[in-house]
């Protein structure tokens, strides 16, 4: 009888978890996703003003240069936010929070 393999994205996740790095992996995804929806949203050189930071109790942290660019990530986040969500097929992320 042949042994049916294991997927090997099921073997990192169980490595990952048993190492206690899963949720460094989420937060590092998450950070990336987030550049990533951005340069959607806005042209290159307003997206090298800002950097996501850390998350912490579920908000994202992000860093910006004025209090401009920090106006226009609140008034898209649930855009943001929901983009994430999809993105990452969980709810790590509830909320933006900005560091100016």
């Amino acid at each position: 009888m042949h042994k049916r393999l294991e997927p090997l994205k099921n073997v990192i996740n169980k490595y990952l978890q048993k190492k206690g790095l899963h949720r460094q992996v989420e937060v590092a995804l998450a950070l990336e996703e987030f550049i990533k929806i951005a340069k959607y949203i806005w042209p290159e050189e307003i997206v090298e003003q800002m950097r996501p930071a850390y998350i912490k109790d579920g908000f994202l942290y992000v860093a910006v240069l004025n209090s401009v660019l920090g106006q226009e990530i609140k008034v898209r986040e649930a855009l943001l936010v929901s983009e994430l969500k999809r993105r990452l097929g969980k709810d790590i992320i509830k909320g933006i929070k900005v560091i100016l």
